[in-house]
């Protein structure tokens, strides 16, 4: 498999496969990265249907161009194949971090944004991005001592009724989010 891991950082993804491929991108260039590019400037240095998996953890928040870099790693990612992201939640105590520009919900990065049904049904149209992605995971993290494991799960099993009602009650910190590319298979 060829993983790009977005925005690695010194901790670049390490595979349990050793026959996977990863390729680290970074902007900045004492990282352990195998790519130097900023992800503000597009389009990416890699070819259409690159990539068997793409991992970007904590790095969407930070880019002012989020629909253009969606389209992007849409264009890169192989058909059929899984985008996994993690951002903080929007409630969270680290969104409002002075060098985050969005915030996420499960609402944005799944049913809203990039399924083709939207939150209120229906065939939602191009309006953001025409990547397409279908969600295949979504979970909530809680860093919470003692309760964390019991309240994610807890959560976990109805995000849209926690997303309507507690967020702000109880926050959490992280979501995740993996995404299925729904492109037609070459």
């Amino acid at each position: 498999m060829k993983i790009l891991d977005l925005g690695c950082g010194k901790n670049k993804y390490e595979s349990l496969n050793e026959m996977d491929e990863v390729i680290g991108l970074d902007k900045i260039k004492i990282t352990d990265a195998d790519v130097i590019h900023d992800l503000e400037n597009l389009p990416l240095p890699f070819d259409d249907n690159e990539f068997d998996e793409i991992i970007a953890s904590h790095v969407l928040e930070h880019l002012d161009n989020f629909w253009e870099i969606m389209n992007e790693l849409y264009r890169v990612l192989k058909p059929d194949n899984r985008l996994k992201i993690w951002v903080p939640y929007f409630s969270s105590h680290w969104t409002f971090a002075p060098d985050h520009k969005h915030y996420f919900s499960g609402d944005k990065m799944a049913f809203a944004c990039f399924t083709f049904a939207s939150y209120f049904g229906g065939f939602r149209e191009d309006y953001y991005t025409k990547a397409r992605f279908n969600v295949e995971k979504m979970r909530l993290k809680f860093d919470i001592p003692f309760l964390g494991k019991i309240i994610t799960k807890l959560v976990n099993t109805n995000l849209r009724i926690y997303e309507r009602f507690f967020p702000w009650i109880l926050p959490a910190d992280e979501l995740y989010v993996e995404l299925r590319s729904l492109k037609k298979i070459l």
